[in-house]
């Protein structure tokens, strides 16, 4: 009985150290399943992130082969101005880029045998005959014989003088006239300085302070014109001008085709876009603050022509007119673009 008692014994211990190596194993193997989920988390997430910066690094490639075709373009292949080139790209050695002018090796200028402009002794003479010019006669003493017949030469110049002009109004009791708007004071501008200015200021682009002190300059001190006036002397230009713009407007508007484009420009430190409109002999400019649909709305011009319209590849053109054509030299520049930006490139 003993000795069963004994093997009895043994068999419980070895029992029992069993059942905790298992309870051991046990344990680790649901902190090893644990281990593992958490590492099937992190692979999961880890995952997701590198799909993540696969997909940041498409766009970066995209980004950067746009930038670079950005970079690549000019006048020559985009619809850029040509005043953005920055440089001449290597592969060019046209003169102008954006038309492609090759250089020929010739000097700048006038080439021998072309016939210039000058002032000739007889069409001098013909002005003053005429008496367009003044005649001013100044005689010198120079050497040679006496029974040498007079040597004549002519030196054309300018003086620019103010003059006043006096105006009396009479007052009668059975004239219907009035006093006109441009008499309300007593001392005014004539249409000589005011039309100057505009030539000056608008169409030279010369500014208003350097163009106050022109007056002054040119008449010694004798006019000073303010900025204010100038301004002035501009909005009643633009309201005389303005049947002469709707003339103009509806010169385009029975035309068969018009070309029509948009570039921009700064106006007061700020962006502006100037879109022109035009045929063979006309050409009206419109300013507008936004590109689009309302700044040709608001010119309506395209809104009412019914004919062909010759354009940039501008889609917003293409609600307008009864035809849209692409502009030759676009198109080249387009074409321009694809041969520089993408090599190897074949054309059937």
């Amino acid at each position: 009985m003993g000795r069963v008692r004994d093997y009895q014994a043994g068999l419980f211990d070895e029992f029992e150290k069993l059942n905790k190596k298992l309870d051991k194993l046990i344990k680790e193997n649901k902190e090893q399943s644990l281990t593992i989920y958490n590492l099937n988390l992190t692979i999961k997430a880890l995952n997701k992130t590198i799909e993540e910066k696969d997909k940041k690094i498409e766009l970066l490639i995209e980004e950067n082969e746009r930038l670079k075709n950005k970079n690549n373009k000019n006048s020559s292949n985009s619809s850029k101005p040509s005043s953005t080139n920055m440089t001449t790209p290597k592969n060019k050695t046209g003169a102008n880029l954006y038309n492609y002018r090759i250089k020929t090796g010739k000097s700048i200028g006038g080439q021998i045998g072309h016939e210039g402009y000058n002032l000739s002794k007889e069409k001098i003479e013909e002005l003053v005959k005429s008496k367009k010019v003044e005649l001013r006669t100044k005689t010198h003493i120079i050497k040679g014989n006496t029974n040498q017949a007079d040597t004549i030469k002519y030196r054309i110049g300018i003086e620019i003088k103010p003059y006043v002009e006096k105006h009396i109004f009479k007052h009668r009791k059975n004239s219907k006239e009035i006093l006109p708007k441009e008499f309300y004071t007593d001392v005014t501008y004539d249409n000589s300085i005011k039309a100057l200015s505009i030539e000056l200021g608008a169409y030279n682009v010369i500014s208003f302070e350097r163009l106050s002190d022109f007056f002054s300059v040119i008449t010694k001190g004798i006019i000073n014109i303010s900025n204010g006036t100038l301004v002035n002397f501009g909005y009643e230009f633009s309201d005389k001008c303005k049947t002469t713009i709707q003339n103009l407007e509806q010169d385009i508007l029975n035309s068969k085709n018009i070309n029509t484009d948009e570039t921009s420009s700064k106006f007061n430190k700020k962006n502006m876009y100037v879109r022109n409109y035009s045929n063979k002999h006309t050409v009206v400019y419109k300013a507008h603050k936004n590109k689009g649909h309302k700044p040709i709305e608001e010119d309506n011009i395209l809104t009412r022509f019914s004919g062909g319209i010759m354009g940039d590849h501008d889609t917003t053109l293409y609600k307008y007119g009864t035809k849209n054509y692409e502009c030759n030299i676009h198109l080249g520049r387009y074409l321009e673009e694809l041969i520089q930006n993408i090599p190897g490139i074949l054309w059937s």
